[in-house]
C-alpha cells in the first residue's frame, strides 16, 4: 500500500513539472515530415538556460518572503510615521475589543411586536 501511494506521489510530481515545464517554456515539442514521407519526427527540445533562470528567481523570491516574515515576527518593522496610522485609546481598534453590538437586534431574526 505504501509503495502504491509513494508511486503514484511520485507520478503525480513529474506530471505537475512537465506541465509546468511546457507551460513556462522549459520543454518544446517539433514535428517535421509527415505526408508524402509517411514518417513524422518528433523533436523534444530543453531550455536548460531558462528553467535555472526560472529556478533562481524562485529562490530569490522566496527568500524575500521569508526574510519578510521573519522581520515582521521579530518585530523589526519600521513605525508608522503619520499620526493616526496607530490606534488610538477608545476608537474600538485595540486588540481584544470587539465593536458594540445592538443587544436588542437579533440578527436575521424577524423584528419584534411592539
Amino acid at each position: 500500500m505504501r509503495r502504491t501511494t509513494l508511486f503514484t506521489g511520485l507520478v503525480f510530481v513529474l506530471l505537475c513539472v512537465v506541465g509546468v515545464g511546457f507551460y513556462r517554456g522549459w520543454f518544446v515539442l517539433a514535428t517535421q515530415g509527415g505526408n508524402e514521407s509517411g514518417k513524422v519526427e518528433v523533436n523534444l527540445t530543453v531550455d536548460s538556460d531558462k528553467a535555472k533562470a526560472d529556478a533562481e528567481t524562485v529562490t530569490e523570491k522566496a527568500r524575500e518572503l521569508t526574510r519578510g516574515a521573519a522581520e515582521a515576527a521579530e518585530g523589526n518593522l519600521s513605525e508608522p510615521s503619520e499620526e493616526g496610522d496607530t490606534p488610538e485609546e477608545g476608537d474600538g481598534l485595540e486588540e481584544g475589543v470587539k465593536p458594540e453590538e445592538d443587544s436588542d437586534a437579533d440578527v436575521g431574526s424577524k423584528p419584534k411586536d411592539l
